[in-house]
């Protein structure tokens, strides 16, 4: 999300609107082809490819009501050469990000558009034709898709990339399963690792005394060992010393990324005086991590047994 954030270009106050997926409609198709009238009006034979993406340009698959659209011009980081044009037509640009293939992004109002720019040459279009032809051809993985889309739209998200993230993985997959069927597609496979999210307490956060040093050591090794093993791993470490928002910090921690395991470290599931926070933590799991395995370790030392146990 910070990665995100940077990127996104300043537009006045943001206000969250909850993200919204919708049964598919008929009239898509049509939506694209008024954007794309607007777009090639804009900007006439500087218009070198344009192609309806996404979800909208996928018969029968569930979306959010905003046509995609991909466009190709000489210089994508070359604003001067385009962007002027296409504000005029009513295009806002809404992200900039020269680091990844000088990529663009603008929204249009009516019809309601997301607008992605690129130069010739650019890998990002050309995955989002295999994965839009794919799922046009291959009815099983739009119906599972639309699943995925449906279930995630529900967890209440304000904000569209946190939305994105979270399905972010069912996509990873699905392109791995294309690229490999494709046989004019040099692939090299790299099967997404597991994730892994440990919730456990800070130990250097707990009212002493005690020496949190054994304990903060036994979890660093754990987050090596899984590593080690092949998990992408991250730690989601809460203090007891009224520092944190418990609830808070890790909701934000679950809707960072999609996991395959989350567990719940010892520290908070066996101290009495925790339950109603152990409750708050489980249930926040089933809301924004529902396909996760849960863990539970009995000690630091044994996180790494726990998980292989879940995932396994």
């Amino acid at each position: 999300m910070e990665e995100i954030e940077a990127a996104r270009v300043s537009i006045g106050a943001w206000t969250p609107q909850s993200v919204e997926v919708v049964a598919p409609d008929p009239s898509w198709p049509a939506a694209y082809d008024v954007a794309r009238g607007q777009i090639v009006a804009a900007l006439g034979e500087r218009v070198l490819s344009i192609e309806h993406v996404g979800s909208t340009s996928v018969p029968g698959l569930w979306a959010k009501p905003m046509i995609d659209v991909d466009l190709t011009v000489a210089d994508s980081g070359d604003e001067a050469a385009w962007l002027p044009d296409l504000e005029a037509a009513g295009f806002t640009l809404r992200v900039r990000e020269p680091e990844w293939e000088e990529h663009r992004c603008l929204r249009g109002e009516e019809p309601a558009v997301t607008l992605h720019i690129f130069s010739p040459g650019a890998r990002e279009p050309r995955r989002h034709r295999l994965f839009r032809d794919w799922l046009r051809t291959h009815a099983e993985d739009r119906d599972e898709y639309a699943a995925v889309k449906r279930e995630v739209a529900a967890r209440g998200f304000a904000d569209v990339m946190r939305y994105n993230n979270a399905k972010g993985a069912f996509i990873y997959d699905l392109y791995e399963k294309v690229f490999a069927g494709d046989p004019s597609h040099d692939h090299d496979p790299h099967p997404r690792p597991p994730t892994v999210l440990v919730i456990g307490l800070d130990p250097y956060r707990v009212l002493g005394p005690w020496d949190p040093e054994p304990v903060a050591t036994a979890i660093e090794a754990a987050t090596v060992t899984l590593a080690e093993r092949g998990y992408d791993a991250t730690n989601c470490l809460v203090g007891l010393d009224g520092s944190d928002d418990i609830p808070a910090v890790v909701a934000t921690a679950l809707q960072s990324r999609p996991w395959d395991c989350v567990l719940v470290g010892g520290g908070i599931r066996k101290q009495a005086d925790l339950l109603e926070v152990f409750e708050e933590i489980v249930n926040l799991v089933r809301r924004h991590a529902p396909h996760a395995a849960i863990a539970f370790n009995s000690t630091p030392e044994s996180i790494v047994e726990a998980v292989d146990r879940a995932v396994r």
